[in-house]
């Protein structure tokens, strides 16, 4: 009975990081003020998990010491600490957002969720196609570039790789 049964695939993709030409077509977007781009930098730059990303708030932040506190999703020990670039706690003052008001929101203004995600990914990917060079006809990229194992828990990956490779004692990287 369980022939026609097909594994659905990770919500995570495969659990690479980011490539340099990825990297920095996200972050030229985010530069050049996407809306998703300050989502981005913030999973870059520290590791957030995407569904972290919806609980973040402004009392998460400690400017003065450019620390964040993030709520972890998938258990206790999730919960951390992490020290942020000096760019992303401009990024983040800038919003002058109040203690109990979310970093980020969906097109309403609400609590972002995963659909709201979603959408904001799937817009990102689009930029980068376009930015590639790749062609639209009648509103849809024509032969897109970017992988479809590019999901955003890359970004994840990514901050993991550069702390690696930054000399990051192993316990502190699996504290942070």
């Amino acid at each position: 009975p369980a022939e026609d049964l097909s594994r659905p695939p990770a919500e995570d993709g495969t659990g690479r990081p980011l490539t340099m030409q990825e990297r920095a077509l996200l972050l030229q977007i985010a530069a050049d003020g996407h809306r998703a781009g300050l989502w981005i930098k913030c999973m870059i730059y520290t590791g957030m998990r995407p569904g972290e990303t919806d609980n973040f708030k402004g009392c998460h932040i400690n400017y003065d010491e450019r620390l964040i506190y993030i709520c972890g999703t998938k258990s206790e020990a999730a919960k951390r600490i992490v020290p942020v670039p000096a760019e992303l706690i401009a990024d983040l003052a800038a919003l002058e957002l109040r203690p109990d008001e979310y970093v980020f929101k969906n097109a309403y203004g609400g609590k972002m969720q995963k659909s709201s995600r979603y959408k904001m990914w799937k817009s990102l990917i689009r930029e980068m196609n376009i930015r590639a060079g790749c062609e639209v006809y009648r509103n849809q990229v024509q032969d897109p570039v970017v992988p479809d194992d590019c999901v955003p828990y890359c970004c994840r990956h990514t901050f993991a790789t550069d702390i690696k490779d930054a000399g990051i004692p192993f316990r502190i990287r699996q504290e942070i």
